[in-house]
């Protein structure tokens, strides 16, 4: 279950990211990776793959990641690399409450500057090379901030649909 509410979560983010494709913006402090990882730099030896999705999408945890932006909390941050042996497309990371979503909101308004975007409890900036997105869930009292890189992202993109495409032609013969 929660492997398929990763997937979700992730193609309504992408979905979101790609609906902003054509404004090309940029926000200050744009980042290039997150904790030393660069966007496209491959898993660290302290990293644990945890999940394979598809399309060649591996989730990683890091064992010594310390769970904290300032006083905002997280129950855990998964980094997503596409390929073998994977190119960091992004990074989520998950909390409880909000409070913590308030602090994080309060820290990516003052690193990133206005938001794009901004609906009920979720806020999206999108720049040249990365993408931020924090979103928080009222009634399951969960969220999330993910900052993806939006080349590695769109390459993951065409590439699970053309697996689809490739599947859906291989069952042509079975109708």
């Amino acid at each position: 279950m929660k492997r398929i509410r990763t997937l979700i979560w992730f193609l309504t983010t992408t979905v979101l990211i790609f609906s902003f494709a054509d404004i090309g913006l940029a926000f200050q402090n744009e980042p290039d990776g997150f904790r030393g990882l660069k966007w496209g730099d491959p898993p660290t030896e302290d990293m644990v793959c945890v999940d394979i999705l598809e399309g060649e999408l591996r989730l990683y945890k890091c064992l010594n990641d310390k769970l904290h932006i300032g006083d905002a909390w997280f129950h855990k941050i998964v980094y997503s690399f596409f390929g073998w042996p994977g190119r960091l497309m992004g990074v989520s990371l998950h909390f409880y409450g909000e409070r913590n979503y308030k602090l994080l909101e309060n820290i990516c308004q003052g690193r990133f500057g206005k938001e794009i975007t901004k609906q009920f409890y979720k806020h999206f900036w999108m720049g040249q090379q990365a993408n931020v997105l924090l979103t928080y869930d009222v009634a399951k009292d969960e969220g999330a901030l993910a900052l993806t890189n939006s080349m590695i992202l769109s390459e993951y993109t065409k590439a699970v649909e053309a697996e689809k495409k490739r599947r859906a032609e291989e069952t042509q013969e079975d109708w």
